[in-house]
């Protein structure tokens, strides 16, 4: 077993976005002695936009109080709530917003971005449709389901959501990044340079453009050295450019893991963790090295600050469960791969090795079911095939004989190992 490496598109895209959304807001006009419900949620606005949420809170249940079929004051609670990172309040009260206006898209929009920010990448999908589908003209909800589809491979369609937000706000920065990525991607790189060049500070020069296609050409399906070398050089100068860039750091991490050279990919690691310490990311791929290098106690380290920084982190889970395996605690590590297939039910690594402990241990059924799922996530997953006629095999053995036991067998299955997500 290898750990599962963080590739940077999550970590490139995920905290490019979080730093616009999350970014400072400009402090506005102080309160006044509000009398409508209206002018109490004119006042919670202007809260948010001070970045006092708990006081925003405050007003739309002022708002409420005096009318409670006024529609907005939900609407900006729950984005006070989204601002507070409190996202079950948030869906509650875009919840209210929607039983009495359900044609309202701005409260589709913001229940999305709860969903959003709490993975729910299928809700949030569902709720960003319904958005553009009510308001056209909703840029925010085509560039938060066209982020989903980016995170998801689906390139055409992210493309295609990017491009609605791009004709709706030309000027968007984010929108033409995520643009340039995608092009670069398809191998259009006269539309990414162009984009890049037009609408990102510095242009195709800046190190963040340089990231963007060191990043983009990993992104090929089966990249190759020439692959990686291409983009080991452009994050080489993105560093140049910008020598404490923790993402190019990780990035690069990355590349040189993915070559097995992992003595440059511990030294770049442990820069982005040095230069940001909250890169969950990095703590993840540091495990990794950890783990090839059979220091499972060092990685388990790892693995656990990243799950600390991400909670979602379904990868680090996974990686967590293949350390307690290897360490003969076999109860933490069905937890930490459950855990890994409650946030993604599709990571059929954590199924593959949950199944083997499971087969190891004589709950064959267990086991069968585990690798039956992998094969309905990639019915040509070759060690789940080999694994699922094992645990048959030796259940019809068993049945025939008459045997009732458990016990820890070596039955020669085989171990998902991958080096890269």
């Amino acid at each position: 077993m290898n750990g599962l490496l963080s590739l940077p598109r999550k970590s490139i895209a995920m905290l490019f976005l979080f730093t616009l959304l999350m970014g400072s807001l400009s402090a506005t006009s102080t309160a006044f002695a509000a009398k409508t419900a209206a002018e109490w949620c004119e006042q919670g606005k202007n809260f948010i936009e001070r970045k006092n949420y708990d006081k925003a809170v405050e007003c739309y249940e002022k708002a409420i109080k005096l009318d409670s079929t006024y529609v907005d004051a939900y609407v900006g609670k729950g984005n006070a709530y989204n601002e507070k990172k409190d996202y079950d309040k948030a869906v509650s009260s875009y919840n209210k917003a929607l039983s009495i206006n359900p044609q309202y898209a701005y409260a589709f929009k913001g229940r999305g971005d709860a969903y959003f920010w709490k993975q729910d990448w299928t809700r949030a999908l569902e709720d960003y449709t319904q958005a553009v589908t009510l308001d056209p003209g909703c840029a925010e909800g085509y560039k938060r389901r066209a982020f989903i589809y980016f995170g998801k491979g689906d390139m055409d369609q992210a493309l295609e959501d990017y491009t609605h937000a791009f004709k709706i706000d030309p000027k968007d920065e984010e929108t033409s990044m995520f643009m340039g990525m995608i092009y670069f991607h398809k191998k259009n790189t006269e539309a990414a340079i162009d984009l890049l060049t037009k609408k990102i500070p510095g242009g195709i020069e800046s190190p963040e453009a340089y990231l963007i296609r060191g990043f983009s050409i990993l992104s090929a399906d089966e990249p190759n050295d020439a692959d990686y070398e291409a983009s080991i050089a452009y994050l080489n100068k993105a560093l140049q450019l910008k020598p404490e860039y923790a993402l190019a750091y990780n990035a690069r991490g990355v590349m040189y893991a993915n070559r097995e050279d992992n003595t440059r990919a511990a030294e770049d690691f442990d820069r982005a963790i040095a230069l940001d310490s909250k890169l969950a990311d990095a703590h993840n791929n540091r495990g990794t090295i950890y783990y090839r290098e059979e220091d499972f106690k060092s990685a388990l380290a790892e693995y656990t600050q990243a799950v600390s920084l991400d909670e979602k982190n379904a990868d680090a889970y996974r990686n967590i469960g293949d350390c307690y395996a290897q360490m003969g605690n076999y109860d933490s590590a069905i937890a930490a791969y459950t855990k890994a297939i409650d946030i993604d039910p599709k990571q059929k690594g954590a199924y593959n090795n949950r199944g083997i402990i499971y087969g190891k241990h004589g709950d064959y059924d267990m086991a069968i079911s585990d690798f039956e799922n992998v094969l309905s996530i990639d019915s040509d997953d070759s060690n789940a095939q080999k694994n699922l006629k094992i645990m048959r095999d030796m259940k019809d053995i068993i049945r025939s004989v008459g045997w009732t036991f458990k016990s820890n067998l070596n039955l020669h299955m085989e171990w998902n190992s991958s080096k890269n997500k």
